[in-house]
């Protein structure tokens, strides 16, 4: 197995100790917080670098094209969950909306692609696409380190407002953008339900 697609395992077996380090956090408020955002952080990084080492070596594979989204969906489902479950933003119908949408969006596209590989197809992430995946890397860690910033500053601090809303509005847009990847992603691909059986 090669580098990047190693980078993209990593992403998924760093999934379960963000969400050990999520539910750890009562124990310790002012720590667990940023713990589980430097790992989300770290998971994200390995999604920008896989990307730019398969294709500065020309090592991009069939598995890479499919594994690497699936790993992004993976991350940033999960960590949606946590923020919806935990209702770390204050609007929380602003969350679910977000969590809903985006995980519509996904099993939508992962549809695609496997219509797509039934018909020898592989579908890699569209410009878009990664446009998306890398607000939400943005967005995500803000929240998750909000509510430390919370316990140390108080919820009334400037501090712990502007970055929780940091990450709320850079979440919405995330979320717009999501829809629109969604349709293109549909139309670029409208072929292969015309020659699904």
């Amino acid at each position: 197995m090669n580098l990047p697609n190693k980078l993209t395992i990593t992403r998924l077996i760093l999934v379960p100790f963000m969400v050990i380090s999520f539910y750890l956090t009562p124990y310790a408020p002012a720590v667990f917080p940023f713990v589980t955002m430097f790992i989300f952080a770290v998971a994200a990084a390995t999604d920008f670098l896989d990307g730019n080492i398969a294709r500065k070596h020309n090592i991009v594979t069939n598995f890479g094209k499919f594994m690497d989204p699936l790993a992004d969906k993976v991350l940033v489902l999960v960590a949606m969950i946590l923020i919806v479950d935990q209702q770390l933003i204050p609007l929380q119908p602003l969350a679910a909306i977000a969590l809903i949408v985006t995980l519509v969006r996904e099993l939508v596209v992962s549809g695609v692609r496997l219509i797509g590989a039934n018909n020898g197809k592989v579908i890699a992430a569209d410009k878009l696409g990664k446009i998306k995946t890398a607000t939400q890397c943005v967005a995500l860690p803000f929240i998750l380190m909000a509510s430390a910033i919370g316990e140390i500053f108080g919820a009334t601090s400037v501090i712990y407002n502007v970055v929780l809303w940091t990450g709320v509005v850079v979440l919405m847009l995330s979320t717009v953008v999501c829809v629109i990847s969604g349709i293109q992603y549909i139309t670029k691909n409208i072929e292969l339900f015309k020659d699904a059986k």
